[in-house]
């Protein structure tokens, strides 16, 4: 989680505003609260929410 606090304070500063998993075979978006995405790039296993929506 520590991680996560820093992308939530110094990732806005360079211009991003989500966090997001890709194959997350582990289940940890479930921890964060994150939600499914629709991304035709990848097969599956894709989650993502705005910065300020994760939890930490």
């Amino acid at each position: 989680m520590d991680l996560v606090s820093f992308f939530k304070e110094y990732a806005p500063l360079y211009g991003f505003y989500y966090l997001g998993i890709e194959n997350d075979m582990r289940g940890d978006y479930r921890l964060l609260g994150l939600k499914p995405t629709t991304n035709y790039r990848f097969d599956n296993d894709c989650y993502a929410a705005p910065l300020e929506a994760v939890n930490a």
